[in-house]
């Protein structure tokens, strides 16, 4: 619950009003007013116009508040009631721009919901200096190496851009964003749901783990205890305020679409769908681009990265153009031995190997840097080779 909402109150029924100030006296926010007779000034809503305003759809004013309040910049939310649940009084008030409408005996839970979404919205309305770019990585199934290539993206990103970068953890079910980066802080994504109605700077930068200078990590719980699996909107709220704060947000959506990845989705400027050259895979990436096509629910074309492949595939060939109808943002080999070799010494890919030089290729692409030439190393075999015979 945010503490910082300042919540006004008319209300001409006395039981009502006594009623809606202890339910919010509970919840602990701050009653920056209280109009009570039913002829009283009511130029306090105009005036102070706080945060949420408490109308009593029987104040016989009730209409003309509402028709102030939306005469200024930014009107105050309104949340209706009434001493009874009339059917023509809560279509009146709904008509009239109310947010909610509540009667007595007047539900705790769903006053707490109403606000909780109110103080979210205010949140990411508040100025931001940053309008970051959000990309996601999603596996066409389960094994494609969608977290792998998220968390090489942004740790490229953070060495080639120099600006503020977030990776969050989406993928719920395997969470193994924080096992790559080496992210073991307190809380996670779970933990910054729970607190959205009162994020500011300060305490989102005191949930996020800094696995590196300018990279953030946002990780996945490691357990969900029954009953509070995140509802999607509070998902996409963490990510809208993160783009909000960071040059670049990378997405981890984990496998498959999922009732989450699709509320996610809409939400990113591009879409990587992640595969292997395996069938069942490509299949499966097959039946999500047509999918997401048909839905219309990402801003561009997904783009394609395939990964695991071997080194007698031939690029030039087009058997994965022909299948599919999205670009081909890149081929990533199958280099075993280093991930093996990243995973045992606590790191990720080294940029020296074949399959670093790929992931650093496509962050690149993504942040529209000119690739890298990277000097050959100093051979003194080849010095040799080079300089003229002595006669």
């Amino acid at each position: 619950m945010n503490r910082a909402l300042n919540v006004g109150i008319i209300v001409a029924d006395p039981d009502l009003r006594h009623e809606v100030e202890d339910r919010l006296n509970r919840l602990r926010v701050r009653i920056a007013f209280t109009i009570s007779p039913a002829g009283g000034d009511v130029s306090a809503a105009e005036y102070s116009n706080p945060d949420v305003l408490v109308l009593d759809f029987g104040h016989p004013s009730a209409f003309e508040i509402m028709a102030k309040l939306k005469s200024l910049a930014t009107p105050s939310p309104v949340i209706a009631v009434h001493a009874s649940a009339d059917p023509d009084v809560i279509l009146a008030a709904m008509r009239a721009g109310a947010r909610e409408f509540l009667s007595p005996p007047i539900n705790a839970q769903t006053l707490e919901d109403a606000l909780d979404r109110i103080a979210a919205e205010r949140m990411l309305k508040a100025p931001a200096h940053r309008a970051g770019k959000t990309i996601g990585f999603l596996s066409a199934q389960g094994g494609c190496g969608a977290t792998t290539v998220a968390c090489h993206v942004a740790a490229e990103l953070r060495r080639i851009t120099s600006t503020g970068i977030l990776i969050a953890d989406f993928d719920l079910p395997a969470g193994m964003v924080g096992f790559w980066l080496r992210a073991n802080g307190a809380y996670s994504l779970l933990d910054l749901t729970r607190n959205l109605p009162r994020m500011d700077p300060s305490l989102w930068k005191g949930m996020v783990h800094s696995s590196q200078p300018h990279l953030d990590v946002i990780c996945a719980p490691s357990e969900i205890p029954l009953g509070e699996l995140p509802r999607a909107e509070n998902l996409t709220t963490v990510l809208r305020y993160a783009r909000a704060h960071y040059d670049w947000v990378v997405a981890d959506l984990g496998q498959g679409l999922s009732p989450l990845s699709m509320a996610l989705i809409p939400e990113l400027d591009i879409l990587y769908l992640v595969t292997t050259p395996e069938a069942a895979p490509l299949y499966q990436a097959r039946r999500i681009v047509q999918k997401l096509l048909s839905s219309e629910c990402t801003r561009e074309s997904p783009r394609l990265v395939v990964n695991r492949v071997r080194k007698e595939f031939s690029q030039g060939s087009g058997d994965f153009e022909k299948l599919f109808t999205i670009p081909i943002e890149g081929y990533l080999p199958d280099d075993y031995n280093e991930i093996v070799e990243a995973h045992s010494d606590g790191r990720l890919a080294s940029r020296g190997s074949e399959l670093g030089r790929r992931l650093g290729q496509l962050a690149a692409k993504i942040a529209g840097k000119p690739e890298e030439r990277r000097e050959p190393r100093f051979s003194l075999f080849r010095q040799f080779r080079a300089r003229p015979a002595e006669l």
